[in-house]
């Protein structure tokens, strides 16, 4: 697994985000994908001012995020589905594959860490893992998507020995 980072947050720099990217989004195609192919994710790490923007642009919601994700595959010509999305053709020239690009605002993902009573680098892992799962397609628009998404997030977060942050049952979409 290869993580290019582009760190506009200086905070950022404090902590280990690249370590942390790398293991968790290893889990995460470990556990979906089980595939011995190397895969890049492209991330840039910035403040709540820029994922803002991000925000606005991409999903028309004027206010900060923690994180956003953009798959790759939704720019193949030929895409059929999603958790399809890696033809081989596709990969660089290297033989790695690109799974996309992701966002993450140091502020917005420090407050919430705070109001959720979590370890920074526990909230991270939890983010981390759900944004590499949205690169592989899943997605949290109906009920059983998000349970499905869930299910995988929880097992491993589990497997990093953090305990679900889904302590409700879910009753209807979250999104």
């Amino acid at each position: 697994m290869k993580v290019e980072i582009i760190c506009q947050e200086p905070l950022w720099e404090e902590i280990s985000l690249n370590h942390l990217f790398s293991r968790t989004a290893a889990q995460v195609i470990n556990h979906t994908l089980k595939s011995d192919a190397k895969y890049l994710i492209s991330v840039l790490a910035c403040d709540d001012k820029t994922i803002m923007k991000l925000n606005e642009t991409f999903r028309g919601k004027k206010e900060p995020t923690n994180v956003l994700s953009w798959p790759t595959y939704f720019l193949l010509p030929n895409f059929i589905k999603p958790l399809d999305p890696f033809p081989a053709e596709k990969s660089k020239s290297d033989g790695i594959i690109e799974l996309g690009d992701i966002a993450i605002s140091y502020q917005r993902c420090l407050q919430e860490a705070k109001e959720l009573k979590k370890e920074f680098s526990h909230h991270l892992i939890h983010l981390i893992t759900h944004s590499c799962l949205h690169l592989l397609g899943y997605k949290h628009d109906t009920i059983v998507d998000t349970k499905i998404m869930e299910a995988i997030e929880i097992k491993i977060l589990a497997t990093n020995g953090l305990e679900s942050p889904y302590s409700e049952p879910l009753k209807e979409k979250r999104i």
